[in-house]
């Protein structure tokens, strides 16, 4: 249960960040609470990387 809830907030992060990438600088109190939401380590690594990438870079590394 713990793993859907942490993978259903980490949607909502790379939603919140696509947003920030098109401009939408409201976003980032949405993406910033969220995160700090996750619980397991996967999902706050995968998080972490995110914020180091463009969302284009995200989907080619992660959603192979």
């Amino acid at each position: 249960m713990l793993v859907a809830r942490d993978a259903d907030k980490l949607e909502c992060v790379i939603q919140g960040l696509e947003y920030l990438e098109q401009g939408c600088s409201n976003a980032r109190e949405w993406v910033d609470t969220t995160r700090a939401k996750l619980k397991t380590p996967s999902a706050q690594a995968l998080a972490e990387a995110a914020e180091g990438m463009s969302i284009t870079e995200w989907r080619h590394t992660y959603l192979r």
